[in-house]
């Protein structure tokens, strides 16, 4: 364990340095996966999806013909429903803008157990768990633990 964590520490303090702001896309990481781990084993990922990369789901069902794989997909409450209001953003490459919610109006293409990510992972052969970043861990360690359960 000592090793997974120096890894993750690692790799935290990599990416914080790097000067490029974009996500790399994850199917690069999935190549990878493909090539390091033995047919039967297990891949878990977490991500919020923000940069799959081409051929994502392809490539995804692909891999789980040959591994078990399960993604936490991080999602918080904005992204899922937005107060209304005028939202300002500012991009990495010095955009700037504003965006409008309406009342009622879905942030993006997400929701509960009927989320379509959720959905489509699945059709992937993707087990998958969304995690709601704002009810903290005590709202997500259950769900870790089955996921846990599942491995």
């Amino acid at each position: 364990m000592t090793a997974v964590t120096g890894a993750l520490a690692h790799a935290h303090a990599a990416a914080l340095a790097a000067t490029a702001k974009d996500d790399p896309p994850l199917t690069n990481t999935l190549a990878l996966a493909r090539s390091l781990l033995p047919s039967g084993g297990h891949l878990v990922l977490a991500s919020a999806l923000d940069a799959p990369g081409p051929d994502w789901e392809s490539l995804l069902t692909a891999l789980a013909e040959r591994l078990s794989i399960r993604l936490l997909l991080v999602s918080d409450a904005f992204e899922r429903q937005r107060r209304p209001g005028f939202y300002p953003y500012a991009l990495p490459d010095g955009r700037r803008g504003t965006v409008e919610a309406r009342p009622g109006a879905p942030a993006a293409e997400t929701g509960g157990a009927d989320d379509p990510r959720l959905a489509r992972l699945h059709a992937c052969g993707v087990e998958s768990l969304r995690i709601d970043v704002e009810g903290g861990p005590e709202s997500y360690a259950p769900l870790m633990e089955r996921l846990d359960a599942v491995l």
